[in-house]
């Protein structure tokens, strides 16, 4: 499913962020990515979703070399893909329901589908009560929610999450995970950015640590 071979990230002057990346996660895996501040999470991630470009080495996503990839085919890598920002980027002058109906309208679904497809996905993150409710009004946990039902509406193959709770109280964490899970066991692959140790030690999944910009371990499920 994501495969990384000998992968390198340098940035001016001669900053490498990460070194020598070799990495395979399978289809349907549920993967938690580890490390401090500044260890290469957040780096790794973004060049997954092609939103940028390792230095050097190869990269496969559903078998497709995305760096080799045209820039005009990013958005078909990107349909595959439900991706969780650390600050979320959600319309805040715009509802609920709005922002998870996006990535349908783009794609050019009816109204019909994407009102049918938008409660499921509500429901599913339990956030049906607060359809019509402008995203600025909304918890830190309940704007989680959102972008959450944002990345998954479109059933993608690979879920990627940067920090989705990092800024969250312990409760409101361990329900975001078990949103994460329940999408896993749907057949989704679930990978995740965190420095949040304790949760990943309680769900017991694969766990990948960088430090210094390099794979210094990784746990089995």
């Amino acid at each position: 499913m994501i495969q990384l071979y000998h992968v390198v990230k340098k940035y001016p002057p001669n900053i490498k962020a990460l070194d020598d990346i070799n990495l395979h996660i399978q289809r349907g895996e549920f993967v938690f990515l580890t490390g401090r501040t500044g260890a290469g999470k957040s780096t790794l991630l973004r060049l997954i979703f092609r939103e940028e470009l390792p230095s050097e080495g190869q990269i496969l996503v559903n078998g497709r070399n995305i760096v080799k990839m045209k820039n005009m085919q990013i958005p078909y890598l990107r349909r595959d893909m439900g991706i969780v920002f650390q600050d979320f980027k959600l319309m805040k002058d715009r509802t609920v329901f709005e922002n998870v109906a996006l990535v349908l309208r783009i794609l050019g679904y009816s109204r019909n589908d994407i009102h049918k497809k938008v409660w499921q996905t509500l429901r599913m993150v339990d956030l049906t009560k607060c359809s019509e409710t402008p995203v600025i009004r909304l918890s830190g946990g309940e704007q989680q929610r959102v972008a959450i039902a944002r990345a998954v509406i479109n059933e993608p193959a690979i879920i990627i999450a940067d920090e989705p709770t990092g800024s969250l109280d312990p409760e409101i964490s361990q329900y975001i995970m078990s949103l994460f899970e329940d999408i896993n066991t749907r057949g989704t692959t679930v990978l995740i950015a965190t420095h949040d140790i304790t949760t990943v030690q309680r769900m017991r999944k694969r766990c990948i640590t960088l430090h210094g910009g390099a794979i210094c371990e990784q746990m089995p499920t």
